[in-house]
């Protein structure tokens, strides 16, 4: 690439964080005085709260997949795949948007709005229950303002990240929607049997609008934005400012005049990230979805144990989430193995692992008589696919930085197919067929088949 062609699109700020912090630190001195030693960093602050709202947004995804058996306006196999499959067609519109209005307007104001937005969504759900065309309505809503939801954040932990932590504080968010999964599948059956299936809503988007609360008064959009709030001891201490953004007193951000569009489509790097965020999210999504019904239509569990056995798989991908970020950061920062390499090993344990547990699935389970084997499987496709979150789930940061949250807005919709076109085919597949064989053949090959792409493509140092 021409260096000298390239960098007239780009203007160079010189900033002093450090400095800037002056003020904050004053005040952090005074929050002391008031408040006692006691200091929470804030950028944990942040990642509980973005932990919180991605276990919000995968709950009312997943809700609906147990709900769904109790409502009776959905009769066939096909009109359970449309309206799973729904959410996603609302969700990919805004990913790109998303990542764009997040470098520009903050973070912190676009993710309000968006789980804000999906949790009174998601609150009303029930109202449309008498209506298959409005409920669909209802969830395409859902998934637009849940849509920012992956580009905002990824554009917020590249500000509040250090290097030494990025793979731990990502994989710990995105490691929210897994917990959201399990939350919803421990609870839903009992809250369906003992209130109704329409509390799943409720519940769940009460728990969206209390999240609101708490982010609104304690996140900024960068450690440089977070200021002394009146009367709150919330303000940033320069010490974690200059373990967040490095010791130098001084910081050269290079910046853009406007979103290299060209550089990302041409670059092989990107599109790793795309394949193998594609074949990762296929398999994420048919399983999330689909699980429920399998276990109760097919594997003849009744919906109780159904439920229990649903959320097992993202109990352990939760726990396989946080151990390989904290592995991958380890491996990283000790130099044991560089960037790139560490990217590729987990996207493949990832990956492959879960291709040969739905290859197990698919041919050495017949019926019901194999349930044990079945769950075994599921457990491991669905939880070992973890690991990926530390390959392809924080290369945005590695190679863009500046830009990660739109290459991230880009990655999602472009992995969001899988949630329109896997979901809604899994229906028709074995509707058609009486046989899940299909299903999880076909997730096994994408599976293989974006770990290779990745493997031959992904870098792992700054690129744009």
């Amino acid at each position: 690439m021409d260096d000298s062609k390239d960098t007239a699109h780009y203007k160079v700020h010189v900033q002093s964080p450090l400095l800037d912090a002056k003020e904050s630190s004053d005040e952090a001195d005074g929050a002391k005085r008031r408040c006692g030693d006691f200091y929470l960093p804030r950028r944990v602050i942040f990642a509980i709260l973005a932990f919180w709202a991605c276990l919000v947004c995968y709950a009312y995804r997943a809700v609906l997949s147990i709900g769904i058996l109790s409502i009776s306006v959905v009769e066939t196999d096909t009109e359970s795949g449309i309206l799973l499959s729904s959410f996603f067609w609302g969700y990919i519109l805004p990913q790109v948007p998303g990542g764009w209005f997040a470098k520009t307007y903050g973070g912190k104001r676009v993710l309000l709005v968006g789980v804000t937005g999906s949790a009174v969504c998601a609150a009303v759900t029930p109202l449309f229950s008498w209506s298959l065309p409005l409920l669909v309505v209802c969830r395409i809503l859902t998934g637009i303002f849940e849509g920012v939801l992956y580009p905002t954040l990824h554009q917020m932990i590249s500000q509040w990240s250090p290097q030494s932590e990025r793979s731990l504080m990502a994989s710990f968010i995105w490691s929210g929607g897994y917990a959201g999964t399990v939350l919803s599948m421990l609870t839903g059956p009992p809250i369906v049997t003992h209130l109704g299936w329409p509390f799943l809503f409720y519940i769940y988007g009460a728990l969206g609008c209390m999240w609101a609360v708490f982010w609104t008064v304690l996140v900024a959009d960068s450690p440089k934005a977070f200021h002394m709030s009146r009367g709150v001891c919330i303000s940033i201490r320069a010490e974690e400012i200059e373990t967040i953004v490095g010791k130098s007193s001084s910081v050269v951000k290079i910046e853009p005049e406007s979103t290299p569009w060209r550089v990302i489509f041409t670059t092989p790097a990107c599109w790793a990230i795309f394949a193998g965020h594609f074949s990762i999210n296929w398999g994420f999504y048919v399983l999330l979805t689909w699980i429920p019904k399998f276990l109760k239509n097919f594997l003849k569990f009744p919906i109780e144990s159904a439920g229990f056995w649903a959320w097992a798989p993202y109990a352990f991908m939760f726990v396989v989430c946080i151990v390989a970020g904290r592995l991958a950061d380890f491996l990283i920062t000790r130099k044991l193995l560089q960037t790139a390499t560490v990217r590729k090993l987990f996207q493949c344990i990832g990956a492959l692992c879960a291709a040969a547990a739905l290859l197990v699935l698919a041919f050495a389970v017949h019926d019901a008589a194999q349930k044990w084997l079945a769950v075994g499987c599921l457990i491991a496709a669905t939880g070992l696919s973890g690991f990926s979150l530390s390959g392809y789930a924080v290369n945005h940061i590695d190679i863009s930085p500046a830009y990660s949250g739109v290459l991230m807005g880009l990655s999602n919709a472009i992995a969001t197919i899988p949630g329109i076109v896997g979901v809604y085919v899994t229906g028709p597949i074995f509707q058609g067929t009486g046989f899940w064989l299909g299903v999880w053949l076909l997730a096994s090959s994408i599976y293989v088949a974006g770990a290779i792409i990745f493997t031959i493509f992904a870098k792992g140092k700054v690129l744009f």
